[in-house]
């Protein structure tokens, strides 16, 4: 059989293929539009079970849903328990393509419809019946499980009664009288035992008072401790601001003082430079004459020899020439040391 396959031709193979394929898609159509006619043929309906509060009250809706596009009438909808019909409605309504019906009861009106005063459960449907007698049901699981908490406490409280009852007439059960005995017996016991709980309970409290009343005075005093920082701070604050405006003022006094003395300083420099001027105007004064000293000296010099005067008058004449205008450069050289010297004072 494989050789026989693996014999085959790729056209085959690929024949094969597109035939089971297209097979498949053809069981996809088919599949699709069954569910279509039966969405549009039959009359399928759904039920749905739903626990809510309304005004305090608790209320269980029963929704008939038509999921069809056709009308479906409806003749019976109500619970079933323990294989009975429990019918809630029993009129025919009829609910439109793509609609719903809604049956609402109390809670307390269903458990008394359906236990009575009973005080267990089984499991409860609900159902609904169409025109053709076909019947659709579901468990209603919201409902149950709320009323076996209910007949839980219930039966618990009933408990209780009975045996309230029983101690009050003295009408006791073996394992109640047996219990009794032992209580007796060991009565200084548990007498001991609430004794130190109670002592244990009483010293645990006034510890936590305590370790209270601590934490309020820790933040007390963590309270006061803040504020004297705070109080703290800001004296050393105040007091940093005044020795900065000591400062200040000190700061003002000297730059004052300064200025005072720069004034001061500025007069005297002034009243120096007013005196190197004259000095120097007098220098100049004195130049100018010296100058005029030696041209009137070369000049008579000059008439002097000019004339005919003797041999040794001439001679001594010749010298005082020489040592005049030898000294003359000298003076002059002294004159302008102390003009160039009242320039820079004035300059500075």
């Amino acid at each position: 059989m494989l050789e026989w396959i693996k014999n085959l031709e790729p056209e085959f193979l690929i024949l094969i293929f597109g035939v089971v394929f297209v097979a498949f898609l053809s069981l996809i159509s088919i599949a699709k539009a069954q569910r279509t006619l039966d969405l549009i043929g039959k009359r399928a309906l759904d039920l749905r079970e739903d626990l809510m509060k309304r005004d305090g009250v608790e209320i269980v809706d029963i929704v008939i849903a038509n999921t069809s596009y056709v009308n479906v009438e409806v003749v019976a909808a109500g619970l079933i328990y323990k294989r009975t019909l429990l019918p809630l409605k029993e009129e025919s309504v009829m609910i439109l393509a793509r609609d719903s019906h809604k049956i609402s009861i109390p809670l307390d009106a269903l458990r008394a419809y359906v236990i009575g005063s009973k005080l267990r459960m089984k499991r409860l449907y609900v159902y609904v019946e169409d025109a053709l007698g076909r019947r659709i049901k579901k468990r209603a699981k919201n409902s149950v499980r709320v009323l076996k908490k209910v007949l839980k406490n219930d039966r618990k409280a009933l408990r209780i009664d009975q045996k309230k009852q029983r101690f009050a007439t003295g009408n006791y059960r073996f394992f109640e009288r047996t219990g009794l005995v032992f209580e007796v017996i060991f009565s200084p016991f548990t007498k001991l035992a609430r004794t130190m709980k109670n002592n244990l309970n009483r010293k645990l409290r006034n510890r936590e008072v305590n370790i209270e009343i601590l934490n309020i005075e820790k933040k007390h005093k963590q309270e006061m401790q803040d504020m004297f920082d705070e109080a703290r701070r800001e004296n050393q604050k105040l007091e940093t601001e005044k020795k900065i405006l000591e400062q200040e003022k000190e700061a003002v006094a000297q730059a004052k003082l300064a200025v005072a003395k720069r004034r001061e300083e500025f007069k005297r420099v002034a009243t120096e430079i007013k005196k190197n001027e004259e000095e120097r105007k007098r220098i100049e004064l004195e130049l100018q004459n010296s100058k005029v000293e030696f041209e009137e000296d070369s000049a008579e010099v000059k008439n002097e020899k000019v004339g005919k005067p003797t041999e040794v008058k001439a001679d001594v004449e010749n010298s005082e020439v020489q040592t005049v205008i030898k000294q003359a450069p000298k003076k002059r050289k002294k004159v302008e040391e102390k003009v160039e010297e009242t320039k820079e004072e004035k300059q500075e």
